[in-house]
């Protein structure tokens, strides 16, 4: 899970006890990571895994994990010091949305940049967006709207979302979406007979929703195009699924041009990010990412409401409960296996 820690003990020498540290992390009160000793900078250091070759030195760290919850391997195994995070915020609201959003919103973020570098693939009237209740989907749809306002794209442009009937009255609150339709019935929709050009956001992987949606512009023929899809998240398909092993994906361009005609694409952040980094300079993705996330700090507060759980047995209650009946896209749930908040250093080493 996604979660902050603090560093009790640690044999690396550039790594310091008492340093506030967010990564990826085991659900528990301690946890004993090795550090690949060589990747260790002044932001971050690597926890190695299985897969990478064999004979590689390690020094270890002892992280107590305080307050945790809810792509390219790298990010996964990366450990974040908050000191020198540009992103941190060290409030509690603060490090409860990080922990909420921070992964979602980057891919988000870079895919929204990506579409945008072809011109929103050589301008698009509208985008569909399913899965439009989880978060992915609607960071992307808050950063299309910041697209528009800040002037950089047709205002024209229309962004639906697409969701379960269960989840519409949230989705439309949330105000990112010009309109929210459900699954059912959005083939009726008004805004869909009016024609144009669409680009189809898949967060959801449903296969058969995405027949419905090719069905459909099959069938309006020049009233309405579907420039492409792009895959971003697959939500609703499990590994172990036919369909995981069927999907047919057609090539993804991350040169920034258009594609000739409607397919799949899928988004690959890493691949994508790479090549930012050769066409723009380091300090201005920074100051690009930096005021995306401080935008999304004092925009998204009011999105989800967000519930903290202490205490082993209080987040173990929640767990069932959640695993019986699911939670809604209008809470997130930030669970500690302590019984208070931010236990100290200090405090800890008195515990052992």
């Amino acid at each position: 899970m996604w979660g902050f820690g603090i560093i009790i003990k640690s044999t690396h020498p550039e790594i310091d006890e008492g340093e506030r540290v967010y990564g990826y992390f085991a659900p528990t009160r301690f946890l004993l990571l090795p550090v690949a000793s060589h990747d260790v900078n002044k932001t971050a250091f690597y926890v190695p895994r299985p897969h990478l070759p064999a004979g590689e030195s390690f020094r270890f760290f002892f992280v107590k994990v305080s307050v945790q919850t809810n792509t390219d391997r790298r990010p996964y195994n990366q450990i974040l010091r908050c000191r020198a995070d540009p992103h941190y915020v060290s409030t509690p609201l603060g490090e409860d949305m990080t922990m909420l959003y921070r992964p979602l919103f980057w891919t988000a973020f870079w895919c929204e940049d990506w579409i945008y570098s072809s011109n929103y693939r050589d301008s698009v009237s509208g985008i569909l967006v399913s899965s439009a209740s989880s978060k992915t989907a609607f960071c992307f749809a808050h950063l299309v709207a910041k697209r528009i306002a800040n002037g950089n794209l047709n205002p024209s442009t229309r962004v639906i979302g697409l969701t379960s009937k269960k989840n519409i009255e949230f989705t439309k609150k949330l105000g990112l979406y010009h309109e929210v339709l459900d699954y059912d019935s959005f083939t009726s929709s008004a805004s869909l007979q009016t024609g144009g050009r669409w680009l189809y956001i898949d967060v959801a992987g449903n296969e058969n929703l995405n027949k419905t949606i090719n069905t459909y512009f099959s069938t309006v023929g020049r009233r309405a195009t579907l420039v492409t899809t792009v895959s971003l998240g697959m939500t609703n398909l499990s590994p172990s699924s036919a369909e995981a092993s069927t999907i047919k994906w057609n090539g993804t361009s991350f040169d920034g041009t258009a594609p000739s005609e409607s397919k799949v694409e899928q988004f690959f952040m890493p691949e994508w990010l790479e090549i930012r980094k050769r066409q723009l300079p380091i300090s201005e993705i920074f100051d690009r990412q930096n005021r995306a996330w401080k935008e999304l700090m004092k925009d998204g507060s009011k999105w989800v409401n967000l519930e903290r759980v202490y205490g082993a047995s209080n987040v173990k209650n929640t767990y069932e409960i959640l695993v019986k009946d699911g939670l809604g896209p209008d809470r997130g749930l930030v669970w500690s296996l302590w019984d208070e908040d931010k236990v100290s250093p200090d405090t800890i080493q008195t515990r052992l």
